[in-house]
């Protein structure tokens, strides 16, 4: 091998470890391929994929959640501006687990995190704004690895028709559901 070769090689060996040491130290999760944002991903036969259609800031009161190539999205927004407590967990299969995870648009009173048992919470006051995560999924190229469970819930109440899945806007048909990738 010739040594300028070799020298691009070790440079871009250094920079892809200075990479993942970056995300390690600015978001505490290691860099991890996000193997299950492929498409594919559906829910009692319907598909999660592409943002719901309307959704904006002050849409009907709901939980939203959609996939597309860039990973999992969950906003909440409300048409009434009255406080609104929007909880619920998101739980990956065994050997997956959760990385990229981002807050969007939450107030500092607003929580999120995920447990050492990989499910992710969130509980957030909304009025007729937006708030919301976004997320990847590791690990689920396994199979049996390549399911989610999520609970969700608006003023302490589990309500499917409270839940718009991907650009259509289906409804789970109960909650807590189950998200397929496959």
């Amino acid at each position: 091998m010739h040594s300028s070769t070799l020298r691009r090689t070790a440079v871009g060996a250094a920079a892809a470890a200075l990479a993942a040491a970056a995300t390690l130290a600015l978001t505490g999760v290691a860099a991890a391929a996000p193997a299950c944002d492929g498409d594919g991903w559906r829910v009692a036969g319907a598909s999660v994929d592409g943002v719901p259609a309307g959704f904006e800031a002050g849409a009907v009161g709901r939980t939203y959640v959609w996939h597309d190539g860039v990973g999992w999205h969950l906003r909440t927004t409300d048409a009434n501006p009255a406080a609104h407590a929007y909880t619920g967990t998101i739980a990956a299969a065994p050997g997956a687990s959760f990385v990229g995870v981002t807050k969007v648009r939450v107030d500092p009173a607003d929580a999120l995190w995920v447990d050492d048992h990989k499910v992710l919470h969130y509980s957030f006051v909304t009025h007729a704004g937006i708030d919301g995560i976004d997320f990847h999924v590791t690990g689920c190229a396994d199979p049996g690895r390549d399911t989610l469970v999520l609970a969700l819930r608006k003023n302490g109440a589990a309500d499917p028709a409270l839940i718009d899945l991907g650009r259509h806007r289906g409804h789970p048909g109960t909650d807590p559901f189950t998200a397929t990738r496959g």
